[in-house]
């Protein structure tokens, strides 16, 4: 057949190529002959494109047949010319058949290939499978046809990819410590979850675009070098824990615990950094640490005990007041340091006070490591927890010795002439008065003598008053050492004493005691290489003879010395009723009383 067609073909062309050579001025030569083969080709082109296009119309018209998938022509008006068997359950879903009206979607993308705008694809879901569909331009044809592929398995998996980064970035953002996400090679921040943000005031996108160093206060060790460090020590396989100081957007410094380890995401080396803020912890370390050194360093006694009143600890000051160590005293009650010298009623009410008021104080005595029992001020607090319970008692309290002791120092200079250390006047005054009441309870005498010194005034001027108060010192000494232990010696004021003679078996005493005074005062006094003579003039008041008050016996002491005064000197006069109608001259009350 081909044959035949070619040769019919060649009679026709060949008278037509001579013609045409003719026509052309190539009558002569091999033109002729040129152009019949060239015509004789194209005429076999042409066959040959003609099979080609009845084999491919052959083709179509069994492959959407033949494909398992829907194949469609769609025209651009939006009919459908052909669908395929296999597009039975796609028409349905789309509620049309063939011959029928396509959905406006997808006659909107039919449109848009025939105009050559792309090979644009659109999703449909039937049943548990989902088909891509496809449409291809058809030049110079007023339709496109539309070819399909399952793509289920690849939506499956891309659903499962976005789902799990989903929950991954769920997990990611709801977690309650701060993520950073750097590269493992150069450290740059790859990602930071929400968390993050919240705690150093920048979005996500700011975060990513600083480093460390800027996150950071900037003090040492807390710096970009540094962080780069761990970072690299991570990204080697050795996870870091490291505590660091952080700045946030508005330069506000916080501390935070980092956990910074190797981790593998997407196929991608990462470091992993969570940071966890710990400024509460840190400020409560930094109360604990200041009140350890509170503890340590203060001056008071500290003990705490459990809620049986077990010691568990003691800081320094304890040990140095009490002497026991706390190795001593652990364990132990601290009855331990039980003095003896409260009654069991003392305790019990302490306890009673702790139960009700969650608080006791005041003074009380205890007992050393010596053995020495010393005065405490004790504050004893019940802690408590959050339920009410006690869980420790806390005992503070220091010495009282020193506080006791300067109190009978300033005690003692209260009632005691600072010249000679005799009771003063005060002391004096109080003293008679309690030697009255004894003598009132017992019904024996007692006798008040009044001594002032002859002569004082001379050697005050002559000496000075340096040597003058040595005079009284030693006469001080002189008529405390000729008395009994009962009686009591005092300096009234200036060159006069008073002795107290309680307890007397009979008023003879009282001049036996004057004759002792009189002769001790008489003896030579040795003065820084100065030898001192003076003597004594004495009076003596007698209870209850001359007066039963304080006042009346001093005064009525004091007008018999008077009197020894006007008798020459050196002696001593009992009171007698007329000596209370001459008192002394006023110039003599203070005749040579501007001595020491």
């Amino acid at each position: 057949m081909r044959p035949l067609l070619l040769l019919t073909t060649a009679i026709i062309l060949l008278p037509a190529s001579a013609a045409l050579a003719q026509d052309a001025g190539l009558d002569g030569g091999p033109w002729p002959w040129t152009l019949f083969f060239l015509a004789l080709g194209l005429a076999a082109w042409l066959a040959w494109r003609c099979r080609q296009e009845r084999g491919a119309a052959g083709d179509w018209a069994h492959f959407p047949q033949d494909n398992p998938f829907p194949v469609l022509r769609i025209s651009l008006q939006g009919l459908i010319l052909y669908a395929n068997p296999a597009s039975d359950e796609l028409l349905g879903h789309w509620g049309t058949g063939r011959g029928g009206a396509a959905p406006a979607e997808v006659v909107q993308l039919a449109r848009r290939t025939a105009g050559g705008q792309g090979l644009p694809e659109m999703e449909v879901r039937l049943g548990g499978r989902v088909l891509s569909l496809i449409f291809s331009r058809v030049a110079g044809q007023g339709y496109v046809h539309v070819y399909s592929r399952d793509v289920t398995e690849a939506k499956q998996a891309q659903e499962s990819l976005a789902a799990s980064e989903r929950n991954y970035r769920t997990i990611f953002n709801s977690v309650q410590e701060a993520i950073f996400l750097h590269d493992a090679a150069d450290g740059r921040t790859l990602d930071a979850n929400q968390q993050a943000s919240q705690m150093f005031g920048y979005n996500t996108q700011e975060l990513m675009s600083k480093d460390v160093g800027q996150l950071s206060s900037g003090e040492e060790p807390y710096t970009q070098q540094r962080a780069e460090e761990v970072i690299r020590a991570a990204a080697a396989g050795r996870p870091q824990v490291v505590e660091w100081q952080c700045k946030d957007k508005d330069g506000r410094l916080f501390w935070v615990e980092v956990s910074v380890k190797r981790a593998r995401i997407d196929q991608r080396e990462v470091v992993l950094a969570v940071l966890r803020n710990i400024s509460q912890r840190k400020e409560a370390e930094k109360q604990l640490t200041l009140a350890a050194q509170v503890f340590d360093s203060a001056m008071e006694g500290i003990m705490v005990t459990d809620p049986q009143g077990d010691i568990q600890t003691i800081n320094p000051a304890f040990t140095a007041i009490t002497g026991y160590s706390a190795e001593e005293v652990r364990g132990r009650n601290p009855r331990m340091l039980n003095s003896g010298r409260h009654p069991q009623e003392f305790y019990e009410q302490m306890w009673q006070a702790l139960r009700s008021r969650g608080q006791w104080q005041g003074e009380i005595w205890n007992r050393d490591k010596n053995g020495e029992a010393f005065p405490q001020w004790l504050t004893i607090t019940a802690i408590k927890d959050s339920e009410g319970r006690t869980i420790h008692y806390l005992g503070m309290f220091h010495d009282l010795s020193e506080l006791r002791q300067d109190q009978a120092r300033m005690e003692y200079r209260a009632f005691h002439d600072p010249l000679t250390a005799l009771p003063n006047r005060l002391l004096l005054t109080d003293r008679l008065r309690m030697s009255l009441a004894r003598s009132l309870r017992h019904g024996r005498p007692l006798a008040v003598m009044f001594c002032d010194l002859d002569g004082f005034k001379v050697v005050n001027d002559t000496l000075g008053h340096a040597l003058g108060d040595l005079l009284l010192q030693e006469v001080a000494r002189r008529l405390g050492s000729i008395l009994r232990e009962e009686d009591t010696v005092g300096r009234q004021g200036g060159d006069e004493f008073v002795m107290i003679l309680p307890d007397m078996a009979d008023a003879s005493y009282a001049e036996v005691a004057a004759r002792r005074v009189l002769g001790a005062v008489a003896k030579p006094y040795q003065l820084e290489g100065h030898q001192v003579r003076i003597t004594t003039s004495l009076g003596i008041a007698l209870h209850p003879r001359d007066g039963g008050d304080p006042q009346t016996l001093l005064q009525r002491a004091d007008e018999a010395m008077y009197r020894a005064k006007q008798a020459g000197r050196n002696t001593y006069r009992l009171w007698r009723p007329e000596y209370a109608r001459s008192a002394r001259p006023a110039q003599d009350q203070s005749h040579e009383a501007n001595g020491a």
